[in-house]
């Protein structure tokens, strides 16, 4: 039997590409990513599903908001 955290931190089965339509996806790389699923979904939008665009996406994203 899954916990609903164990089921959030299930490795997706492509950890390169990230797939929204997966509610366990979305859960898992909000929380690896750092990230609320409205920045999740702003940043596929922005660069495309793979992980290490949406990864630089959002930390270029953190750190003008930082700059402010």
């Amino acid at each position: 039997m899954l916990f609903s955290n164990e089921l959030a931190w299930s490795a997706p089965a492509d950890a390169e590409y990230i797939d929204l339509t997966h509610e366990a996806d979305l859960s898992y790389w909000t929380q690896t990513l750092a990230c609320n699923s409205h920045e999740l979904v702003d940043a596929v939008q922005q660069v495309g599903i793979s992980v290490a665009d949406i990864a630089a996406h959002l930390k270029r994203g953190s750190a003008s908001a930082k700059s402010r």
